[in-house]
């Protein structure tokens, strides 16, 4: 998903379906060129530790989703709030020209 190629909330959905919420952390995060990525943190990876790695590339990053919370895998893309409130976040993130770190709360 390309946030400035009028992404759209279905495909949001189609990414964090796609993901394993029961086995691993994940970092959704947000390319220089707009592209929306997620990152599967597995075994000792630490958020801090990747985004540090990865500042470079990173135009924002979104907080981590903790395995087992429901922010993401196929319960969290059947969830309209959650993937409104997401894709709300990313693409007002995006227009603000954000870097750094992101929440809901943004």
């Amino acid at each position: 998903m390309n946030l400035n190629n009028n992404p759209t909330v279905n495909q949001l959905r189609e990414m964090i379906a796609k993901c394993d919420d029961e086995n691993f952390h994940h970092i959704i995060w947000v390319n220089r060129n707009g592209i929306v990525n997620i990152h599967v943190l597995k075994g000792d990876d630490s958020p801090a530790i990747w985004s540090t790695a990865n500042e470079n590339i990173i135009q924002f990053l979104h907080e981590s989703f903790s395995a087992g919370s429901n922010y993401v895998g196929r319960n969290a893309s059947l969830d309209d709030w959650w993937m409104n409130k997401l894709f709300e976040v990313l693409t007002t993130n995006w227009a603000n020209k954000t870097m750094g770190y992101v929440s809901d709360a943004t």
